[in-house]
């Protein structure tokens, strides 16, 4: 059985971009005789300090944390036989993490989808997100990685640039099966469909009468 080793932000169930691009696919990759092992970067207490108002100490003292944590995960690599990465290996500052995963996997891939180019931070958790937006890693992670899978047309537009081992797989729904009738009673009241989690609601209200 090949072993597949994957690099998150969440344990498993609990971040919807992470459970439509990762999660989803982890009864079919076991079907394929692959065997995939979730290495998160953050547990339940961090994300609750995370979220929490004020606490700048706590939240400064996870990025050494989390950085202890990705130093010891590195040891797990050379077990596996693919390396995905879901973003990156560590947020802020460097590449190193990345780097260090290259050296080391038989063969590497990451996974993108479109927030991660969303910088506007998000109330309860915006000193994470303000960190990250000053030191992003983009495009120069890409170097570090065999193949890139991507969610959309635009993010494949993005990766275009910079690398051509990339793969479009649309996250939740694609629109190109899933799509509004073109019979539609003009009398009826419109309909909005949406998919998405508490922290992104955000951008469907301005089409909300």
């Amino acid at each position: 059985m090949k072993k597949l080793l994957v690099f998150a932000d969440h344990w498993m169930n609990y971040s919807p971009g992470q459970r439509y691009l990762i999660e989803a696919f982890w009864n079919s990759l076991k079907k394929a005789n692959i065997n995939p092992v979730l290495i998160p970067l953050r547990t339940p207490d961090d994300e609750h300090i995370i979220r929490s108002k004020g606490n700048l100490l706590k939240k400064s003292l996870l990025i050494f944390k989390w950085m202890n944590a990705r130093r010891l995960h590195l040891n797990l690599i050379t077990r596996n036989d693919v390396v995905m990465v879901y973003r990156y290996v560590y947020p802020f500052i460097t590449n190193w993490f990345e780097r260090a995963v290259k050296k080391r996997a038989k063969a590497t891939i990451l996974v993108i989808d479109e927030a991660y180019w969303m910088q506007e931070p998000l109330e309860y958790h915006s000193f994470i997100k303000y960190i990250e937006s000053i030191f992003c890693k983009f495009p120069s992670i890409l170097r570090y990685f065999d193949g890139v899978i991507v969610t959309n047309p635009y993010c494949a537009s993005l990766i275009a640039p910079h690398s051509s081992s990339y793969i479009i797989i649309p996250d939740v729904y694609d629109t190109d099966r899933f799509s509004p009738s073109p019979h539609r009673n003009t009398d009826e009241k419109v309909r909005i469909g949406w998919s998405g989690s508490h922290s992104t609601f955000k951008y469907i209200k301005p089409y909300i009468p």
